[in-house]
């Protein structure tokens, strides 16, 4: 893969990118491996039922087609360790194995000797699609380990059980020293920087995620509860619209084409940036420590705020939303 001056497609390890349809469809994958000089990517993607990249992937044979790429994108990158003795933790669930598989390849091809240890879950061993590979890499590499965990009741499962945070803190009473990676769903990400700082002495700069934003299904939108705002375009037109609760506004814009978000919802692009008025912009949480820098590089007003960073709820009813 090449950029438009014909350089090979380069980012750093931890990183993802959009891939964008000539329908307009655009979903955003990590990188799963290290970067290469050949520009070579390789993504991991799980195909849903149902879903539209999904069955763009499961049509016919897609050789000669053309993607547009957008990226790279995140921080989620190799943090230098506190020491060198300093372990290393990865936690990851489902596909978001894939940042971590590429940080932890970069990791022991540049010799780092930290100890690396990668907790990834899934709910049957199916699930860990990698598995036989991470054991393969724990046996040449005596400084990483590989430690599955499943959520699931499987009978015949020898390994861990539970939550891949709790896994984690359990073999781990002080994290002082350490640098913690999460990457995948946003629950397990959310309960990992909470359990791991408030109860594990983690440093919360050390604590480097991305969560992973999964495309909402139609029907999740269709049947959540809905309430009304009104959207001012950039053309001065305005449009009512009716807008699912419980997920993010851009989300929902993205739903209705009004909005595409390049980085996929990671506060990372600043292109779902909106103008929220009061007095709904007291409504809303302030932004977080992310968002803030990106609106900061990006010289925003005050009233900017990023739609992938906003819940929709009922305190939003009757926005009035300046895009």
């Amino acid at each position: 893969m090449s950029t438009k001056n014909g350089e090979p497609f380069s980012y750093r390890e931890g990183q993802f990118l959009s891939l964008r349809l000539s329908s307009g469809v655009q979903r955003s994958y990590s990188m799963a491996s290290a970067c290469s000089d050949d520009g070579q990517v390789q993504l991991h993607v799980r195909l849903l039922d149902g879903g539209q990249f999904s069955e763009w992937l499961r049509g016919q044979s897609r050789v000669g087609e053309s993607l547009q790429v957008l990226g790279p994108y995140g921080d989620c990158v190799w943090q230098q360790p506190e020491s060198a003795s300093a372990t290393v933790l990865m936690l990851a669930t489902g596909t978001g194995i894939a940042p971590l598989k590429a940080l932890i390849e970069k990791a022991l091809s540049d010799g780092v000797r930290n100890p690396l240890i990668l907790y990834w879950g899934g709910n049957t061993e199916k699930d860990l699609y990698l598995k036989d590979y991470f054991f393969e890499l724990a046996g040449s590499h005596s400084n990483f380990a590989f430690v599955p965990v499943l959520t699931g009741a499987q009978p015949d499962w020898q390994g861990r059980h539970g939550f891949v945070q709790d896994a984690a803190a359990g073999d781990f009473p002080d994290l002082g020293s350490a640098t913690v990676y999460a990457c995948g769903s946003p629950a397990m990400v959310e309960a990992a920087r909470t359990l791991l700082i408030s109860t594990r002495n983690l440093d919360s700069t050390r604590f480097k995620a991305d969560a992973f934003c999964p495309a909402i299904p139609r029907k999740a939108i269709h049947d959540a509860a809905h309430i009304s705002i009104k959207v001012k375009q950039q053309n001065g037109m305005r449009s009512s619209l009716s807008v699912p609760s419980g997920i993010s506004l851009l989300q929902a814009l993205t739903s209705i084409d009004q909005v595409i978000g390049v980085c996929g919802g990671q506060a990372a692009c600043g292109n779902c940036r909106v103008v929220i008025p009061d007095p709904w912009k007291s409504n809303i949480a302030p932004a977080g420590r992310k968002e803030a820098r990106l609106l900061a590089a990006i010289d925003s007003a005050p009233e900017h705020r990023l739609a992938c960073q906003i819940q929709v709820n009922s305190s939003l009813e009757g926005l009035l939303l300046d895009l």
